[in-house]
């Protein structure tokens, strides 16, 4: 048998206390003031069975003290304002987490009970009915414990965890001895970042469940994808005595037909740990592709031991993987193509990091809104940044479900590390448990030792690192291993950035052979802001805007984004700030696509924000995507239009531009077609290009031509295959001399019409006037934002032009709103 109880849930029971050091260090001195009074979780009895905790509060786990006080109605909106400051004043304390539970009758049959915390934050000291199990301290190592002899499998039983105070570290960065948050086997971003205000919280991150077992129990399994058909499983089991017991694996298409795959033998066990290996074949494998390159087909693996005595069920994926040289890159090198089932892939990627400054409660409806929102976006790679978090499974299997590639490093970010021979054992154990908690997903695609780490004084071959390298390979040998993003040891590796606004003849010299981190900072939408910044904070100089990361030292500020445009409004200095950072992040993608296969990726700084901040994410904290989301999935497209250009402003009258189509495809017959008009509708130029498009990279020709001043520029690039349909359709803006006419254009007159559709609705906008509709945005007034995606949005018509945005949304919304920067606000008909 293997039965599981999850001990998640909303019936803890939190208290704060003061630690059992200080409650010691007060009961022993004489005539002390500091803790008078107060006791310890230990002292109060909040460990025993029986013993009410009088004045706790009831809390959910996955949860922390913070999120306990916030369901409790203890502390108000944490991120309005400069709230987050309210919450600090938790760190000096020891939180006290427990929960009353009882066992249905099957648990009588149990050999073996065991007790497993998938992940605590901080230092705690775990107690089963009163009986100490010991101390655990760090984020990423799994509290793991034999509780057979401790349960009551007819009675009630107390779990309950007690933490220490909240470990404290400075934020800075050190570059000849390690930060003082590298000490600490956490996530780095929690003491304070560059985006991010500290956040020292303290909890249960991750599940809690009990497991009970029979004659024997799998402790780890590791399934392998070999190609042509070649699967293999590994299994470490422990038994409890000398036998034999039947294995029976199974691998079943999950909701499409292809053949499956049975596979039956007998293990011999003794008692104690055993190792199995079990290889067998499928016929016709259907193939897991990254997102753009093909479907994401996943298998349902059953594993079953015993005849039921541990039965195992997990989605895996097929696919094979390998680094290849880019073209022309420098000796010694690291091979930077991704080679997924033979086929080279140009990584399009995105920088995560934790999901909410409380990542403890963030969830699958978290992980699946950013990770499909990145996927319809047309991204196929997220990188797990090291600053951050191992995230929970749940993360991984949307990844595995959009084909979304994790390039996941280890918990190091912005320092070298201690080299102590305690801080070395325990990032053994450390990186042990990050491997075997995550190999068996087919979205795993390349592990890193961490951020930035060479800049700051950690060497190559330091024995953390080391034994990093050996672990990937034993542990998920088909899997390349960098020592560092960027590793600046190895020959063609760059510093990471820019991450703002510069003209776009800078990017045309930006040559990396994989750009694992640039990107263009931003405000975001308006009604956003509305939800943090108080109403009465004048923008840009009031201390919340300032508190939310609107001005960064050392790094241009966002006024350098407004003054082409001269806004006055909150909401122009929004567009503006968007715009920019669309127009930059767009060209950045473009440029290293135009650049393939030299240049094998492009990854943005960063996707998403744990909070709302003035700084760089693509989609912000409250899940509305930015214009650069929408201006990306253009970007993006398996067949593309782009233009090489030298700015995003035309200052000498003579627009000029390079004229590219990029094609991950196969070869096909088309017609590409570019027109530039102005934000007036006067048509300036239009060109026309027929022919047999290669797949690869292909230059259409320069194009320029003369354009008056005060004004915008629209070029409308079109790409239709040989029977006429639209294959790909994108606008690029362009202020001549600058974009301060674009908030004071005349009205467009656009008719927009919406009607329900399989999977959401259809909205229609049509430009009846003379003037090109800029920059317009639908949007969902009374719906949460995390309940639709917008497959397209942020679009500009020309005079006469139609174009249908689609949107899913689970329910048929009772108004659709449009607006755009020369479009007044209205409500769109339902037909």
């Amino acid at each position: 048998m293997h039965l599981c109880q999850m001990l998640d849930g909303k019936d803890w029971e939190v208290d704060f206390f003061i630690s059992e050091t200080q409650y010691h260090a007060w009961v022993n001195r004489e005539r002390t003031i500091d803790r008078m009074h107060m006791y310890s979780a230990q002292q109060l009895g909040f460990i025993q069975p029986g013993k009410a905790a009088a004045g706790a509060m009831k809390g959910t786990v996955p949860g922390c003290d913070v999120s306990v006080l916030l369901e409790n109605g203890r502390l108000p909106d944490l991120y309005m304002g400069r709230n987050l400051e309210i919450a600090r004043w938790t760190e000096r304390f020891s939180w006290g987490f427990r929960k009353h539970f009882h066992f249905s009758p099957e648990w009588q049959d149990c050999r073996q009970i065991r007790l497993l915390l998938k992940g605590i934050d901080y230092a705690a000291e775990i107690f089963l009915n009163g009986v100490s199990l010991g101390r655990h301290v760090g984020m990423f190592l799994p509290f793991e414990y034999d509780v057979t002899q401790l349960v009551r499998r007819d009675g009630e039983n107390l779990l309950a965890v007690i933490f220490d105070p909240a470990p404290q570290a400075c934020p800075n960065h050190q570059e000849s001895r390690p930060a003082e948050f590298a000490h600490f086997h956490r996530h780095q971003m929690g003491f304070g970042w560059d985006w991010a205000r500290a956040a020292v919280t303290t909890g249960i991150w991750d599940h809690v469940e009990i497991h009970g077992y029979g004659t024997a129990r799998v402790k780890d399994m590791f399934f392998r994808y070999l190609g042509e058909g070649k699967c293999s499983v590994s299994l470490d089991v422990e038994s409890f005595e000398d036998t034999e017991l039947p294995l029976d694996i199974a691998l079943m298409p999950d909701g499409f037909s292809a053949p499956s795959a049975k596979c039956s033998t007998k293990l011999a066990l003794h008692a104690g740990s055993n190792h199995a290996e079990v290889d067998f074949k499928i016929a016709d494998p259907q193939h897991w592709f990254p997102n753009g390159y093909g479907s994401q087909r996943l298998y349902i693996l059953n594993t079953d031991l015993g005849c039921g005595m541990d039965r195992s069920r997990r989605k895996v994926g097929l696919r094979t993987i390998r680094m290849a040289r880019n073209p022309n890159s420098p000796e010694g090198a690291y091979d930077q193509t991704f080679v997924i089932n033979g086929v080279p892939v140009f990584a399009r990627g995105l920088n995560w990091v934790p999901e909410d400054l409380l990542f403890y409660c963030t969830g699958k409806e978290d992980y699946e809104r950013l990770v499909k929102c990145a996927a319809l976006a047309g991204f196929n790679l997220i990188r797990s940044w090291g600053g951050g978090l191992i995230e929970k499974t749940e993360f991984f299997e949307c990844c595995d479900k959009y084909g979304i590639m994790v390039w996941q490093e280890f918990p190091h970010g912005c320092s070298n590390s201690p080299k102590d021979p305690d801080y070395l054992a325990y990032s053994e154990l450390e990186g042990e448990a990050i491997l075997r908690k995550i190999r068996n997903h087919v979205c795993l695609s390349l592990i890193c030792g961490g951020n930035e780490v060479l800049y700051y004084g950690e060497i190559p071959n330091s024995p953390m690192f080391k034994k990093y390298a050996e672990q990937v390979a034993r542990l998920t040998p088909d899997l390349a291993f960098h020592i560092s993003c960027p590793d600046l040891s190895r020959p063609g590796e760059r510093h990471h950035g820019p991450w703002w606004m510069e003209s776009h003849a800078f990017y045309n010299g930006h040559n990396r052979i994989l750009a694992t981190e640039l990107g263009c900072n931003g405000m975001m939408e308006e009604e956003s802001i509305h939800r943090f910044i108080p109403e009465n904070e004048p923008l840009p100089d009031g201390q919340s805007y300032h508190y939310h990361f609107l001005h960064l030292q050392k790094m241009p500020d966002l006024h350098r984004q407004w003054e082409p445009f001269q806004p006055e409004t909150l909401r122009e200095h929004c567009q503006s700030s968007m715009f920019v950072q669309a127009d930059i992040t767009g060209y950045q993608m473009e440029h290293y696509r135009r650049g393939w296969p030299e240049k094998s990726g492009c990854f943005f700084w960063q996707y998403n924000e744990p909070w709302p901040t003035f700084a760089w994410s693509l989609i912000d904290y409250y899940s509305v995507p930015k214009i650069a989301m929408y201006r990306l999935a253009k970007s993006n497209a398996p067949v593309m239009l782009s233009l090489r250009d030298e700015d995003w402003c035309v200052k000498n009258g003579i627009w000029q531009a390079g004229w590219y189509l990029c094609n991950d495809r196969a070869a096909f017959d088309g017609c590409a077609e570019l027109r530039v008009i102005t934000k007036d509708g006067v048509e300036l130029a239009a060109w026309k290009v027929e022919r047999a498009f290669a797949s690869g990279v292909t230059h259409l020709g320069n194009r320029e031509t003369v354009v008056p001043e005060n004004t915008v520029i629209i070029a409308i690039m079109t790409l239709k295959d040989q029977t006429g349909s639209v294959l790909f359709r994108t606008e690029r803006l362009y202020g001549a001399p600058d974009y301060r006419t674009a908030f004071r254009s005349a009205a467009a007159d656009v008719a927009a019409e919406y009607r329900a559709v399989p999977g959401g609705f259809l909205l229609t906008l049509h430009n009846r006037g003379g003037n090109a509709a800029m920059m317009v945005r639908a949007m969902l007034p009374e719906v949460d934002a995390k309940c639709v995606y917008w497959h397209e949005n942020y679009v500009t018509l020309a005079p006469g032009d139609t174009r249908e945005l689609f949107a899913e949304c689970t329910e048929f919304p009772e108004k659709v709103r449009i607006s755009g920067w020369n479009v007044p606000e209205k409500d769109a008909a339902k037909a």
